[in-house]
């Protein structure tokens, strides 16, 4: 929301569960008074109905000989991305994780996606985490092809080292059809947990675009609750500590201040 394209309308997409949905949408009805520009809209989608289905196709047909607790090892919504196509209708998205905010405009993105439509997806060069993608939802059903085409798929997971779920079948599709897998800027490919070695100031000297917290380390420890080593100034430039407690009135009155004209529109939420 305080990063949004400043010439674009932005569109979110939330996709979960019925349970989800539930603790939701109470929340979302906060930002019905926001006016913004350009416009902003938060659509939400129930995708309680398609869950088994996907659930028994990623269990049955894709890694029928893994074990179910990796495979979904982190959680069934960790895959949800991957069927979007069957839900959003949208020629591209910027797919981010729960733990990812985004600390610059997205203008400079919104410009590369009209570039990324002849890939199925694009993420960053280095650490390539899925938690931070462009995807081409129209590509999704070959993606799934193509996947399938190389069961069983555990004999990747030591050629990949990589275990067995999402972010496997994104790398074994890049190993397969390397052009078809954009690269991102390195200002997008930013997950602390791979960064934590050095500085963040030293691995990218010319600024981060986005924060992903939790992705890649072994610990899940949720660091928006803790007094988390990521906060601390040296590391992310006190990027961290200032999103993590930032207040929804002061992003408010962030997003509000940029509303000086008839441009504006009402924040919509479906």
């Amino acid at each position: 929301l305080l990063n949004a394209p400043v010439h674009a309308p932005l569109v979110i997409h939330i996709m979960a569960t019925q349970q989800a949905c539930d603790r939701i949408q109470p929340f979302l009805q906060q930002f019905k008074t926001w006016r913004t520009r350009p416009a902003i809209s938060i659509r939400l989608h129930n995708v309680q109905p398609h869950v088994a289905t996907w659930r028994a196709f990623l269990l049955q047909n894709v890694f029928p000989d893994v074990p179910k607790q990796v495979v979904l090892g982190h959680t069934m919504g960790s895959y949800f991305r991957l069927f979007c196509h069957e839900v959003l209708q949208a020629p591209s998205v910027l797919y981010l994780d729960t733990d990812v905010v985004v600390t610059a405009p997205l203008d400079r993105l919104w410009q590369y996606i009209s570039t990324t439509d002849q890939h199925v997806f694009a993420w960053g060069p280095e650490i390539q985490c899925s938690g931070f993608l462009i995807l081409t939802p129209s590509r999704l059903s070959d993606f799934w092809q193509s996947i399938l085409a190389q069961r069983p798929l555990a004999r990747w997971s030591d050629r990949l080292d990589n275990v067995p779920n999402d972010q496997l079948l994104l790398r074994l599709y890049q190993h397969q059809h390397p052009t078809m897998v954009g690269a991102l800027p390195l200002a997008y490919d930013v997950s602390l947990a791979k960064l934590w070695n050095a500085p963040l100031q030293q691995s990218r000297p010319d600024g981060v675009a986005m924060l992903h917290f939790n992705g890649g380390g072994k610990s899940k420890e949720n660091v928006f609750a803790s007094d988390h080593a990521y906060l601390k100034q040296q590391h992310t430039w006190g990027m961290a500590n200032y999103y993590i407690h930032l207040s929804w009135n002061w992003t408010q009155f962030i997003v509000e201040s940029s509303c000086v004209d008839s441009l504006c529109s009402t924040l919509s939420v479906f």
